[in-house]
């Protein structure tokens, strides 16, 4: 139930038998968690995630690597596979057979994004959003990264990796306008847009407001 209060133990002891890791997500609030497209997979899997907002949790999650010998897993860290032996196997060869199609317009984001982002691949954890960004598996947690700011320390910069959904239809419809557009500056805004909305969605602002406006007005137009 989102909301509940929930112990480790009482997390642990809820986990299905084929569940290893202990999942979570640390967020500036609540709300900001609850909302985070990184849950999707979880929520369509019907698997607990737990919640850390308060900024104590930060230095605890930084100490805390796992629990009764389960891991402590974030859930916006790293790649995500979910499922039994079989669904994951099923899940890599459509994964592979996606990134086959996408691998031109891959390609090419990540090299028009890559003052923003380290990569740009296809995700597990989507089902409903078009993208999400993820850190890397060993890197700062955000609380961690306000609390050495808060600290006067100097806090290291991260780039992270822009997740796409490849069965979202704004995908869909850029894959198929790649080939013919991809030169045109009106497709590289309306692409550019896939990093703005994942920023959005985590509650920070888009790099640039003005333009972010302009494109998403001249996607709607269309």
């Amino acid at each position: 139930d989102e909301g509940k209060l929930i112990s480790l133990r009482q997390y642990r002891d809820a986990m299905p038998p084929d569940q290893k890791e202990i999942y979570f997500l640390a967020a500036e609030s609540l709300a900001q968690a609850r909302q985070s497209p990184q849950l999707e997979a979880f929520r369509k899997r019907q698997l607990d995630v737990l919640f850390f907002a308060d900024p104590i949790d930060a230095w605890i999650l930084d100490q805390l690597a796992e629990y009764d010998g389960c891991k402590l897993r974030a859930i916006n860290h790293g790649e995500i596979d979910l499922g039994s032996e079989t669904e994951q196997t099923e899940a890599k060869k459509q994964r592979e057979a996606d990134d086959q199609r996408f691998r031109p317009l891959l390609d090419w984001l990540k090299a028009s994004l890559s003052d923003d982002v380290k990569d740009v691949r296809l995700s597990s954890r989507l089902t409903d959003s078009a993208c999400c960004l993820v850190a890397d598996e060993q890197a700062l947690n955000p609380g961690m990264l306000r609390m050495m700011e808060a600290m006067g320390q100097e806090v290291p910069k991260q780039k992270r990796t822009l997740e796409l959904n490849a069965s979202h239809p704004l995908l869909v419809l850029l894959l198929e306008r790649f080939p013919s557009e991809r030169d045109d500056e009106a497709f590289a805004a309306e692409a550019g847009l896939l990093l703005d909305l994942a920023r959005v969605a985590e509650g920070a602002a888009p790099r640039q407001p003005q333009a972010f406006t302009q494109a998403l007005a001249a996607r709607l137009a269309r």
